[in-house]
């Protein structure tokens, strides 16, 4: 337990197990220099929904998101060249990119937020995302199957929704990826 507490002192959640992913993917989030803001109102108690239920489904929005910013680095362009450092012969120590710097995209980011709203808990993700996600009709593909199946990780989630009379929407923009969650208690 002590070593638990030292690694993860963030309290986001009065449900330990939403408390626990929130804090285990916070760090990862953190060491992976993503901006991360979590705002959770999560009772201990959440009515029918179990905590292997609400595990999953905060589980996985945050790998999801993690993984999206993640891939957007390859998006990111380096600093200007009077942030840009030098390597001993005082030439950048890396290319710079031509575009201007009021055009270079923001640090990859995460916000999450639930609360308890009329007896439903209300989930918000979004996260960077710099290519949108393909689909196949309505389901997005998973990038970990290559791109030619749906993610299982998504249908999850949707599944557990409507299993507690709710729904699950996922979309995207040029900027982010757009997470809605909704559970009946």
């Amino acid at each position: 337990t002590k070593t638990i507490a030292a690694r993860h002192p963030a309290h986001y959640a009065e449900n330990l197990a939403v408390n626990a992913i929130a804090a285990h993917y916070a760090a990862l989030a953190e060491k992976q220099g993503i901006a991360v803001t979590i705002d959770l109102v999560v009772p201990e108690h959440a009515g029918s929904l179990t905590d292997a239920e609400l595990a999953s489904v905060f589980g996985n929005l945050l790998e999801n998101a993690i993984e999206s910013c993640v891939r957007s680095r390859g998006h990111v362009v380096p600093p200007p060249a009077a942030e840009t450092p030098a390597n001993e012969q005082g030439q950048p120590s890396f290319a710079l990119s031509s575009r201007p710097s009021h055009e270079l995209p923001p640090q990859p980011f995460l916000e999450l937020k639930a609360r308890v709203l009329d007896g439903r808990l209300v989930i918000v993700l979004d996260n960077t995302c710099a290519e949108p996600p393909a689909k196949d009709g309505e389901r997005y593909l998973s990038s970990k199957r290559g791109g030619r199946a749906p993610g299982l990780g998504l249908s999850s989630i949707t599944a557990i929704a409507a299993a507690h009379g709710g729904r699950a929407t996922f979309d995207s923009d040029e900027r982010a990826f757009h997470s809605s969650v909704i559970l009946e208690l």
